[in-house]
């Protein structure tokens, strides 16, 4: 005979099963297959050194980057300075050419005829001019422009009506002159004039100048005079180059007798016999 109590564990352990049989899959109860807890603490800190590593790495880009652009730089630089080096050198040795294998043109200007005042009033003064070129290359388109002057100037005025005269010709690049060879002369012959009304403004000035201080006694020279002189401007190019350069010169015009003078005060008549060229100290020129 089966005990009472036997029978009662029997019916509580067959009650517990039915139930265990009756429950869905999704209830079944699941067994730990690791830590829950180490798990959960695993993760941030895994994370967590992806990202320091990946803040490493970033800044160790920005310092090859910064260093790369410091290094470009300094190339650039240094290319730049061998650049400028390379430029100096090249002009330099340009004007060394310029200096030692340029063409230089200078002359000898001597009267042809005496300086004369004609019944019209119109100033003229025969003249020869030599060119020689004692440089190294050919000159080419060689002129020669001169200009009576009338006014007594002083090296200030003298520049001055130089620039005028001159300057003008170093844009022309019009083939109007001679090719003159190293080594050769050519000459110029030329009949320089001067025009009435640059006679009587002449006349003005100097009589403007000699009024000062009222009473000068200079004044009572000068009344109606001219103090001739004549400005000759030698323009020519390089002919490797094609610079422009120019000689320029000054002189007193007068008689014999005016040798020693500064200025000679003429009246504008007549014929002027025996009339000399003095070259003067300023007004002298070459580039």
């Amino acid at each position: 005979m089966t005990s009472k109590a036997e029978r009662r564990r029997r019916r509580a352990f067959e009650r517990a099963s039915l139930v265990d049989a009756q429950l869905p899959k999704s209830e079944e109860r699941r067994v730990p297959t690791g830590n829950a807890h180490t798990d959960n603490h695993a993760q941030p800190a895994q994370r967590s050194v992806a990202v320091w590593i990946q803040a490493v790495s970033s800044v160790v880009l920005v310092v090859i980057t910064l260093f790369l652009a410091i290094y470009a730089g300094d190339q650039i630089e240094q290319t730049r300075a061998a650049v400028k080096i390379s430029d100096d050198l090249g002009k330099a040795a340009a004007r060394q050419f310029t200096v030692s294998e340029r063409p230089w043109l200078s002359a000898d200007v001597r009267v042809l005829s005496d300086l004369t005042f004609d019944q019209y009033g119109v100033g003229s003064l025969g003249v020869e001019v030599v060119l020689h070129n004692s440089g190294k290359t050919p000159a080419i388109n060689a002129r020669v422009i001169q200009h009576l002057v009338g006014d007594t100037l002083d090296a200030a005025g003298t520049a001055i009506r130089q620039e005028a005269l001159c300057g003008p010709l170093r844009t022309q690049e019009i083939d109007l002159g001679n090719t003159i060879f190293p080594g050769r002369t050519e000459p110029y012959t030329d009949m320089v004039r001067m025009r009435k009304e640059e006679i009587a403004e002449s006349i003005r000035r100097n009589e403007a100048m000699w009024s000062t201080p009222p009473g000068n006694e200079g004044l009572a020279r000068w009344r109606g005079k001219l103090s001739p002189g004549l400005i000759t401007c030698i323009d020519y190019r390089a002919a490797v180059t094609g610079q422009h350069h120019q000689t320029r010169y000054f002189f007193m015009v007068g008689p014999r007798a005016d040798a020693f003078s500064m200025s000679t005060a003429l009246a504008p008549i007549g014929v002027y016999r025996d009339t000399k060229l003095w070259r003067m100290f300023f007004g002298q020129f070459a580039d």
